[in-house]
């Protein structure tokens, strides 16, 4: 028995006067799936819509999601809407307009803070202008979801200080060699975007040991002067090896000489 024939017993049973032929049998059927299909298709489709507006809306809160967002702030150039993201995008990618080279956010739910700092022109981390940190801000205001407010500030790097500081090399290296590559290691370490607040002196050394030349580092008497939210400076000195500062942005102050480099004997 096929399935025509069931529906119009079924349809008999239920309609004694039921008129049984193909045709009106056929458009009766038709009728009523043709309408719960459309019935079907349009909450399907209404669904897919609210699902995908409510992931687009959605806006991630990991601490590196808004630290990759603030450093793709580019300064000058204005959002334009995404369709995808339901949230906004530059129509074009330009990195020499992205000042902002190191981001990070401190503090606990909802009291958070944004931290970003830019290169200046002698190449070392820097605060913010006015008229930047006010363009940032509007810029970040398209990412930060709904009932929390990220305050955003830009504060002096954290200074690394070790005037005894010892670079051991390899027999027959220059050492005024050594000195100057380190010097330009430690310039790019300030544009490349770190992680956190913790700064380690194991990266420290690892930064200078980019040098071929480079056996091992010691350290003689490292200290962190940073800056903090209500503008006092205080100075720290590592646990086990660990800078527990601020904010990650930092510049190694010590201008290293010569005497700094120790010889391999």
């Amino acid at each position: 028995m096929d399935a025509i024939t069931t529906i119009g017993k079924a349809l008999q049973d239920l309609i004694p006067d039921f008129i049984r032929s193909d045709a009106s049998l056929e458009a009766k059927i038709i009728d009523v799936v043709g309408s719960y299909a459309d019935a079907e298709a349009v909450e399907r489709e209404n669904t897919l819509t609210v699902i995908g507006r409510s992931i687009a809306r959605q806006k991630t809160t990991s601490v590196e999601y808004y630290r990759l967002i603030a450093a793709n702030f580019q300064m000058g150039d204005t959002l334009v809407h995404d369709p995808v993201n339901q949230g906004g995008m530059y129509a074009e990618e330009n990195e020499e307009r992205r000042i902002i080279k190191q981001a990070n956010i401190v503090g606990a739910f909802p009291y958070y803070t944004l931290l970003v700092n830019a290169i200046g022109h002698d190449r070392h981390l820097r605060v913010l202008g006015t008229h930047e940190l006010a363009a940032f801000r509007t810029y970040f205001a398209a990412f930060q979801p709904l009932g929390l407010n990220i305050n955003i500030t830009s504060l002096p790097p954290t200074l690394i200080t070790d005037d005894g500081l010892k670079i051991y090399t390899q027999r027959g290296a220059d050492a005024l060699d050594v000195i100057t590559q380190v010097q330009e290691f430690f310039i790019e370490n300030e544009a490349a975007l770190q992680r956190g607040n913790v700064i380690s002196l194991t990266a420290i050394a690892e930064v200078i040991k980019r040098h071929p030349a480079v056996l091992a580092v010691g350290f003689g008497d490292p200290v962190a002067t940073e800056t903090r939210l209500d503008g006092s400076t205080v100075a720290t000195r590592p646990s086990a090896g660990l800078f527990n500062v601020l904010s990650g942005a930092y510049t190694f102050a010590t201008t290293l000489t010569t005497n700094n480099v120790a010889r391999h004997v």
